[in-house]
């Protein structure tokens, strides 16, 4: 059985850069729509946006990213399937765990 070519496109990396800034913006598109329902002021100033959310999101999603069998992150030295597993296990704990220290309620800046 011949082994598949690891080979990363363009598209490939254009699709994980889009995505990569795309998920604050969806992060913050989902809670302005709650404070909207909660009849809120939408966070437009920086300061009340959900900032720990739309971190915590992107490191996921780059963990995510990272684990998926045909990454493009593969093709370089220092990556392994085992390492990446770990940053999904970590990635998917801590993050919940330090939320209530950096979370905010809905519509309160700082």
């Amino acid at each position: 059985m011949a082994e598949k070519e690891n080979k990363v496109t363009t598209a490939d990396w254009n699709t994980f850069w889009l995505f990569l800034i795309a998920t604050p913006v969806v992060v913050w598109l989902v809670y302005g729509a709650k404070i909207k329902a909660a009849q809120l002021p939408l966070p437009v100033a920086p300061r009340t946006w959900p900032i720990w959310e739309m971190f915590a999101a992107t490191v996921a999603f780059c963990a995510w990213a990272l684990a998926l069998p045909d990454t493009p992150f593969a093709v370089y030295p220092w990556y392994s399937a085992a390492l990446c597993g770990v940053i999904v296990l970590v990635t998917s704990t801590f993050p919940g765990r330090l939320a209530p220290f950096f979370q905010r309620p809905l519509g309160v800046g700082k």
